[in-house]
């Protein structure tokens, strides 16, 4: 992955270097959902997935962790948020527990706020020793997810990978639109049935002087959300309907609070 890209990051790092994209989101400026209501993005503090990222035509493999680190002021934002920490291994890194065989991975913040209805999440963190800061690239997505995720729901989002100033950057348009999904989805971690299914059209394309190119680069994505655990797999494809997939990413394994 180009950069190492973050998993939040990843459907801006797609449009430059074919990457896959994927995040869970989480409730932020909200009370958890109560006892016995579905929740599709539990984000309690301490909770983590392991993902294997595959890219086929490349034959590349990575590990991806995403661990939940709870609520905290981010000043690049200027407000509380839901941060997640996001890293990349190895495929032969171990799973929940146990000692890396390879380097510590680097590990990429993300911030999660709740706005008018929408989770939006802001990818231009870094860490400098303990201390979280403003890479300086903008970088964000607006209206990400809606604070309701069910069947035949449609949004449109925006998210900038960079902002150069004076209406130049590049960005990503993105519609979607989620519908449950009919068929138990079965991925390493095990089986799940009642998942919602976010479908995306994603434009990727540089913005001039607040204009956007003309010749976009259109990719295609499918996410799948499990009640109570989170999103489980994703799918890229250059081809509407389908086709081989570009990259694919499945749950391997999670350690989630019920």
């Amino acid at each position: 992955m180009t950069h190492m890209c973050a998993l939040g990051w990843t459907r801006v790092c797609a449009s430059v270097a074919a990457v896959l994209c994927v995040l869970l989101a989480g409730a932020c400026s909200r009370q958890e959902p109560g006892a016995g209501e579905t929740d599709f993005f539990p984000l309690h503090a301490d909770d983590m997935w392991i993902y294997e990222v595959v890219r086929p035509l490349r034959n590349e493999h990575t590990r991806m962790t995403v661990h939940v680190r709870g609520d905290r002021y981010v000043g690049a934002i200027g407000r509380r948020a839901r941060l997640v920490d996001e890293s990349y291994a190895g495929d032969d890194a171990p799973l929940l527990g146990g000692e890396p065989r390879s380097p510590k991975p680097e590990v990429y913040p993300i911030a999660y706020y709740r706005k008018n209805g929408f989770l939006y999440r802001a990818f231009s963190l870094e860490y400098h020793g303990g201390e979280l800061r403003d890479a300086g690239l903008a970088s964000n997505e607006e209206r990400f997810l809606p604070e309701g995720l069910g069947n035949n729901l449609a949004w449109d989002s925006v998210t900038t990978a960079y902002d150069l100033g004076g209406g130049n950057g590049y960005g990503v348009r993105q519609s979607h639109r989620a519908v449950l999904e009919p068929v138990v989805v079965e991925v390493p971690a095990g089986r799940f049935a009642g998942c919602v299914r976010v479908d995306t059209v994603a434009l990727h394309s540089g913005q001039r002087e607040g204009k956007y190119d003309a010749d976009p680069i259109v990719l295609y994505y499918s996410d799948w959300y499990a009640p109570n655990v989170g999103l489980i797999r994703t799918v890229q494809s250059n081809r509407a309907g389908g086709g081989p997939p570009l990259a694919e990413i499945d749950l391997l394994a999670y350690d989630v609070q019920q």
